[in-house]
């Protein structure tokens, strides 16, 4: 592929052993105050209660810095978790959001037909918005094999390793470099980031640290703007970014990439 942005393959390669940590998907929406009820979301459970069968609630509380009084406790919502037995699947829905995410990412295919089903559940529960205000899409992969961070200069493209692929004396390496940019393409936001980690480092909460260094790729793609509530576009939507995500990765590896974690290039 010679652009990110270049459509030339649209075709996903399975990886036997995808480096991705986590895929999610969130709607944010104009608050909706009766989903703080269990009530309310009681039907919106029964939707989908078939894959995800554990509901779990967590309550939100304003953070206190450190130092300060602690105020009397203010709860500002109740935000639903819906997962499968394993939780490697999680429907969230909160009073102004609803999201998924997963470890277990398949296909495009299946993870898109799968938030189609969460926002069928919202109409069918009495829950939609009337508009939503944003749609993104996110895929973080990681490589934290030693071996595969140390042989970067043949599994990334040279655009995305600038002072990486730099020589460096006998006994040393680079402990941290991360790079973001931001681009618009066709309507869409898309914010990637890239680089080495150190080791222990939280590259997003709910993601855990590895004990070593580590190569990532977190690409967000993303459109901010009122629009009117429709489960169709809004799916529509979600796979076109999904799909500039993956130009976007496929891109930014090389074909021995793609050899090494079990697919072809």
């Amino acid at each position: 592929m010679n652009s990110p942005f270049s459509s030339e393959t649209s075709v996903e390669v399975p990886l036997e052993r995808a480096p991705l940590v986590k895929v999610l998907v969130q709607l944010r929406f104009p608050t909706i105050a009766k989903i703080d009820s269990i009530d309310a979301v009681a039907a919106f459970q029964e939707q989908l209660e078939a894959r995800y069968p554990i509901l779990r609630p967590e309550h939100q509380v304003p953070l206190v810095p450190v130092g300060a009084v602690m105020p009397p406790v203010q709860v500002f919502g109740t935000i639903w978790r819906m997962s499968n037995t394993d939780s490697t699947w999680v429907v969230v829905l909160a009073r102004d959001f609803v999201a998924m995410e997963t470890t277990a990412y398949a296909s495009r295919a299946d993870f898109v037909e799968r938030w189609a089903e969460v926002l069928r559940a919202l109409p069918a529960a009495n829950l939609a918005p009337a508009v939503y205000d944003r749609l993104g899409i996110r895929y973080i992969d990681r490589l934290a094999e030693e071996e595969m961070v140390n042989d970067l200069a043949v599994l990334v493209r040279p655009e995305l390793l600038g002072i990486t692929n730099v020589a460096l004396p006998s006994g040393s390496s680079m402990v941290a470099n991360v790079t973001q940019t931001q681009f618009q393409i066709d309507g869409l936001e898309m914010k990637a980031s890239w680089g080495i980690i150190p080791a222990r480092t939280v590259i997003l909460p709910g993601i855990d640290a590895v004990d070593t260094r580590s190569w990532i790729l977190d690409v967000d793609v993303y459109r901010e703007q009122q629009v009117t509530f429709d489960t169709t576009s809004i799916v529509d939507l979600t796979a076109t970014a999904a799909g500039r995500a993956y130009e976007f990765f496929r891109w930014s590896v090389t074909p021995e990439f793609l050899r090494r974690h079990g697919g072809e290039a």
